[in-house]
Protein backbone atom coordinates (compact mmCIF):
# COMPACT_ATOMS: atom_id res chain seq x y z
CA UNK A 1 0.00 0.00 0.00
CA UNK A 2 1.39 3.26 -0.58
CA UNK A 3 0.11 5.96 0.61
CA UNK A 4 1.18 9.49 2.74
CA UNK A 5 -0.10 12.82 4.76
CA UNK A 6 -0.07 16.03 6.20
CA UNK A 7 2.83 16.81 8.64
CA UNK A 8 3.15 20.55 9.20
CA UNK A 9 3.17 22.10 12.80
CA UNK A 10 0.23 23.93 14.32
CA UNK A 11 2.14 26.98 14.36
CA UNK A 12 3.03 26.79 10.43
CA UNK A 13 -1.11 25.95 10.04
CA UNK A 14 -2.73 28.87 12.00
CA UNK A 15 -0.19 31.32 10.51
CA UNK A 16 -1.05 29.90 6.81
CA UNK A 17 -4.84 29.77 8.03
CA UNK A 18 -4.49 33.66 9.06
CA UNK A 19 -2.27 34.62 6.21
CA UNK A 20 -4.34 32.89 3.05
CA UNK A 21 -7.65 30.85 4.54
CA UNK A 22 -5.68 27.23 3.90
CA UNK A 23 -5.86 23.71 4.82
CA UNK A 24 -3.49 21.05 4.88
CA UNK A 25 -3.33 18.35 2.88
CA UNK A 26 -1.50 15.06 1.55
CA UNK A 27 1.44 13.73 0.35
CA UNK A 28 2.58 10.34 -0.13
CA UNK A 29 4.32 7.15 2.13
CA UNK A 30 4.34 7.08 5.59
CA UNK A 31 4.23 3.69 7.25
CA UNK A 32 1.94 2.82 10.17
CA UNK A 33 5.07 2.54 12.95
CA UNK A 34 5.79 6.24 12.41
CA UNK A 35 2.36 7.46 13.38
CA UNK A 36 2.00 4.90 15.99
CA UNK A 37 5.22 6.56 17.16
CA UNK A 38 3.72 9.37 18.01
CA UNK A 39 3.18 10.55 21.58
CA UNK A 40 -0.49 12.10 23.57
CA UNK A 41 0.40 15.59 22.72
CA UNK A 42 1.34 15.21 19.34
CA UNK A 43 -1.14 12.30 18.38
CA UNK A 44 -3.90 14.78 19.49
CA UNK A 45 -2.46 17.53 17.07
CA UNK A 46 -2.03 15.08 13.84
CA UNK A 47 -5.38 14.18 14.33
CA UNK A 48 -7.06 17.60 15.24
CA UNK A 49 -5.52 19.18 11.62
CA UNK A 50 -7.80 18.95 8.28
CA UNK A 51 -6.10 16.86 6.05
CA UNK A 52 -6.70 14.40 3.00
CA UNK A 53 -4.35 11.34 2.16
CA UNK A 54 -3.28 10.16 -1.51
CA UNK A 55 -3.93 6.45 -2.40
CA UNK A 56 -1.47 4.94 -5.39
CA UNK A 57 -1.10 2.02 -6.11
CA UNK A 58 -3.13 0.29 -4.05
CA UNK A 59 -6.17 -2.23 -4.91
CA UNK A 60 -9.80 -1.60 -3.67
CA UNK A 61 -9.39 -5.47 -1.81
CA UNK A 62 -7.14 -3.19 0.67
CA UNK A 63 -9.99 -0.30 0.71
CA UNK A 64 -11.32 -1.85 4.25
CA UNK A 65 -8.02 -1.33 5.79
CA UNK A 66 -7.68 2.16 4.10
CA UNK A 67 -10.84 3.52 5.66
CA UNK A 68 -9.49 1.73 8.84
CA UNK A 69 -6.64 3.59 8.76
CA UNK A 70 -8.38 7.23 7.50
CA UNK A 71 -10.97 6.66 10.75
CA UNK A 72 -8.05 5.93 13.49
CA UNK A 73 -6.43 9.11 12.26
CA UNK A 74 -8.90 11.44 11.52
CA UNK A 75 -8.66 11.52 7.74
CA UNK A 76 -11.79 13.06 5.86
CA UNK A 77 -11.25 12.64 2.41
CA UNK A 78 -9.24 10.15 0.24
CA UNK A 79 -7.77 10.75 -3.11
CA UNK A 80 -7.82 7.04 -4.24
CA UNK A 81 -6.16 6.20 -7.59
CA UNK A 82 -8.35 3.21 -8.84
CA UNK A 83 -6.46 0.32 -11.04
CA UNK A 84 -7.53 0.39 -14.36
CA UNK A 85 -8.21 -3.38 -13.87
CA UNK A 86 -10.64 -2.98 -11.11
CA UNK A 87 -12.63 0.06 -12.56
CA UNK A 88 -14.72 -2.42 -14.45
CA UNK A 89 -16.21 -4.16 -11.20
CA UNK A 90 -16.94 -0.80 -9.65
CA UNK A 91 -20.05 -0.48 -12.38
CA UNK A 92 -21.70 -3.61 -10.65
CA UNK A 93 -24.24 -0.81 -8.72
CA UNK A 94 -24.39 -3.81 -5.76
CA UNK A 95 -20.92 -4.80 -5.91
CA UNK A 96 -19.41 -5.42 -2.81
CA UNK A 97 -16.62 -2.58 -3.20
CA UNK A 98 -19.13 0.13 -3.68
CA UNK A 99 -21.25 -0.99 -1.38
CA UNK A 100 -18.26 -0.19 1.03
CA UNK A 101 -17.80 2.99 -0.63
CA UNK A 102 -20.93 4.11 0.12
CA UNK A 103 -21.26 2.99 3.56
CA UNK A 104 -17.85 5.06 4.23
CA UNK A 105 -19.43 8.41 2.89
CA UNK A 106 -22.72 7.92 4.33
CA UNK A 107 -22.37 6.21 7.87
CA UNK A 108 -18.67 7.47 8.14
CA UNK A 109 -18.31 11.15 6.80
CA UNK A 110 -15.61 9.98 4.51
CA UNK A 111 -15.02 11.50 1.21
CA UNK A 112 -14.02 9.46 -1.62
CA UNK A 113 -12.69 11.33 -4.61
CA UNK A 114 -11.34 9.35 -7.88
CA UNK A 115 -7.87 10.33 -8.54
CA UNK A 116 -6.44 10.11 -12.60
CA UNK A 117 -3.52 12.25 -14.34
CA UNK A 118 -0.76 11.86 -16.58
CA UNK A 119 1.89 14.43 -17.32
CA UNK A 120 1.29 13.92 -20.91
CA UNK A 121 -2.18 14.86 -20.71
CA UNK A 122 -1.27 18.50 -21.32
CA UNK A 123 -0.87 17.57 -25.00
CA UNK A 124 -4.98 16.03 -24.93
CA UNK A 125 -5.71 19.85 -25.13
CA UNK A 126 -9.70 19.61 -25.77
CA UNK A 127 -9.76 15.70 -26.07
CA UNK A 128 -11.03 13.74 -22.70
CA UNK A 129 -8.39 11.39 -21.76
CA UNK A 130 -9.93 7.67 -21.67
CA UNK A 131 -9.05 7.41 -17.72
CA UNK A 132 -11.11 10.11 -17.34
CA UNK A 133 -14.24 9.10 -19.17
CA UNK A 134 -14.23 5.75 -17.34
CA UNK A 135 -14.41 7.71 -14.18
CA UNK A 136 -17.18 9.69 -14.74
CA UNK A 137 -19.19 6.31 -16.22
CA UNK A 138 -18.61 5.17 -13.38
CA UNK A 139 -19.83 7.86 -11.20
CA UNK A 140 -23.09 7.94 -13.65
CA UNK A 141 -23.95 4.23 -14.07
CA UNK A 142 -23.83 4.16 -9.81
CA UNK A 143 -25.68 7.24 -9.66
CA UNK A 144 -22.99 9.30 -7.89
CA UNK A 145 -19.92 6.86 -6.39
CA UNK A 146 -18.00 9.46 -5.95
CA UNK A 147 -17.49 13.14 -4.24
CA UNK A 148 -15.25 14.47 -6.64
CA UNK A 149 -12.57 14.40 -9.74
CA UNK A 150 -8.87 14.67 -8.39
CA UNK A 151 -6.42 15.61 -11.63
CA UNK A 152 -2.79 15.22 -11.26
CA UNK A 153 -1.80 16.30 -14.58
CA UNK A 154 1.99 17.37 -14.04
CA UNK A 155 3.25 18.72 -17.46
CA UNK A 156 6.45 20.38 -15.54
CA UNK A 157 7.72 16.65 -14.97
CA UNK A 158 7.90 16.71 -19.00
CA UNK A 159 11.09 17.14 -20.87
CA UNK A 160 9.20 20.08 -23.36
CA UNK A 161 8.41 21.85 -20.27
CA UNK A 162 12.18 22.86 -19.95
CA UNK A 163 12.20 24.02 -23.68
CA UNK A 164 10.22 25.82 -26.44
CA UNK A 165 7.03 24.18 -26.07
CA UNK A 166 6.22 25.16 -22.32
CA UNK A 167 3.49 27.78 -23.43
CA UNK A 168 2.04 25.08 -25.78
CA UNK A 169 1.90 22.80 -22.70
CA UNK A 170 0.42 25.80 -20.51
CA UNK A 171 -2.63 26.28 -23.15
CA UNK A 172 -3.18 22.58 -23.42
CA UNK A 173 -3.25 22.07 -19.21
CA UNK A 174 -6.29 25.10 -19.58
CA UNK A 175 -8.06 23.12 -22.00
CA UNK A 176 -7.48 19.65 -20.84
CA UNK A 177 -8.96 21.12 -17.42
CA UNK A 178 -11.66 23.32 -19.47
CA UNK A 179 -13.16 20.24 -21.34
CA UNK A 180 -13.05 17.91 -18.27
CA UNK A 181 -14.57 20.36 -16.53
CA UNK A 182 -17.88 20.50 -18.67
CA UNK A 183 -18.24 17.02 -18.19
CA UNK A 184 -18.26 17.35 -14.58
CA UNK A 185 -20.31 20.37 -14.38
CA UNK A 186 -23.00 18.17 -15.79
CA UNK A 187 -22.46 15.41 -13.51
CA UNK A 188 -22.16 17.75 -10.34
CA UNK A 189 -19.21 16.43 -9.50
CA UNK A 190 -16.78 18.48 -7.79
CA UNK A 191 -13.51 19.20 -9.98
CA UNK A 192 -10.15 19.52 -7.82
CA UNK A 193 -6.40 19.52 -8.63
CA UNK A 194 -3.07 19.33 -8.17
CA UNK A 195 -1.40 22.05 -8.25
CA UNK A 196 2.94 22.62 -9.14
CA UNK A 197 3.53 26.35 -7.67
CA UNK A 198 4.92 27.18 -11.42
CA UNK A 199 1.52 26.79 -13.19
CA UNK A 200 1.54 30.59 -11.06
CA UNK A 201 4.64 31.55 -13.29
CA UNK A 202 3.62 30.41 -17.00
CA UNK A 203 1.41 32.06 -19.08
CA UNK A 204 -1.67 30.66 -21.01
CA UNK A 205 -0.74 32.46 -24.42
CA UNK A 206 -4.63 32.85 -25.53
CA UNK A 207 -5.32 34.34 -21.96
CA UNK A 208 -2.74 36.32 -21.24
CA UNK A 209 -3.08 35.28 -17.80
CA UNK A 210 -1.03 32.11 -15.65
CA UNK A 211 -1.81 28.63 -15.84
CA UNK A 212 -3.29 28.84 -12.22
CA UNK A 213 -5.61 31.41 -12.94
CA UNK A 214 -6.67 30.08 -16.24
CA UNK A 215 -8.27 26.76 -14.58
CA UNK A 216 -9.41 28.70 -11.18
CA UNK A 217 -12.83 28.86 -12.22
CA UNK A 218 -13.29 24.95 -13.11
CA UNK A 219 -11.70 24.20 -9.85
CA UNK A 220 -13.76 23.90 -5.76
CA UNK A 221 -10.39 22.90 -4.64
CA UNK A 222 -6.06 22.68 -5.21
CA UNK A 223 -3.80 20.96 -3.88
CA UNK A 224 -0.35 22.73 -4.14
CA UNK A 225 2.54 20.59 -4.10
CA UNK A 226 5.42 22.87 -2.71
CA UNK A 227 7.03 19.99 -1.04
CA UNK A 228 10.27 21.15 1.16
CA UNK A 229 10.65 19.49 4.63
CA UNK A 230 10.39 22.89 6.34
CA UNK A 231 7.14 24.60 6.33
CA UNK A 232 8.22 27.88 6.13
CA UNK A 233 10.14 26.95 2.94
CA UNK A 234 6.96 25.50 1.42
CA UNK A 235 5.19 28.64 2.35
CA UNK A 236 7.75 30.73 0.46
CA UNK A 237 8.17 28.18 -2.41
CA UNK A 238 4.30 28.90 -2.84
CA UNK A 239 3.85 32.40 -2.27
CA UNK A 240 2.60 33.61 -6.11
CA UNK A 241 0.63 31.03 -5.97
CA UNK A 242 -1.35 31.31 -2.52
CA UNK A 243 -1.23 35.36 -4.10
CA UNK A 244 -3.37 34.48 -7.02
CA UNK A 245 -5.98 32.06 -5.28
CA UNK A 246 -6.42 34.75 -2.35
CA UNK A 247 -9.87 36.43 -3.25
CA UNK A 248 -11.00 33.44 -5.34
CA UNK A 249 -13.49 30.52 -4.46
CA UNK A 250 -11.16 27.99 -4.74
CA UNK A 251 -10.05 25.97 -1.35
CA UNK A 252 -6.15 25.44 -1.07
CA UNK A 253 -4.33 22.30 0.76
CA UNK A 254 -0.80 22.64 1.31
CA UNK A 255 0.58 19.61 0.32
CA UNK A 256 3.33 17.58 2.44
CA UNK A 257 5.25 14.44 1.45
CA UNK A 258 7.29 11.99 3.39
CA UNK A 259 8.32 9.78 0.49
CA UNK A 260 12.15 8.41 0.84
CA UNK A 261 13.23 9.96 -2.74
CA UNK A 262 16.55 10.56 -3.82
CA UNK A 263 15.62 14.45 -3.13
CA UNK A 264 13.82 13.60 0.23
CA UNK A 265 16.74 15.60 2.24
CA UNK A 266 15.01 18.58 1.00
CA UNK A 267 11.06 18.18 0.61
CA UNK A 268 10.33 15.35 2.40
CA UNK A 269 9.47 14.26 6.42
CA UNK A 270 10.65 11.57 5.91
CA UNK A 271 12.59 10.30 9.24
CA UNK A 272 11.79 13.38 10.63
CA UNK A 273 10.74 13.55 14.16
CA UNK A 274 7.01 14.48 15.49
CA UNK A 275 8.42 17.86 16.31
Amino acid sequence: MKYGESLLSRRALMNALLSGAGLVAAGSLLPHEALAALNGKYRKMYRDINKSLWIRQTSLKQLTEVITYAQRWNIKTLLYAIPPEEQKGLMVIDSATAKLINKARRQDGLKIVALSGEAKWAYAGQRLPEAVQGLLKIHQHTGGLFDGLQLAVEPQALKAWRGSKRRALAEGYYQLVKTIAHETKALKLPLRAAIHPSFARVAVPSLGSSMLQSVMPFLEEVDIMAYRNIPQRSFRMATLTLRQLIGASVRWRMGATTQNSPVAQKTSYFGKSPE
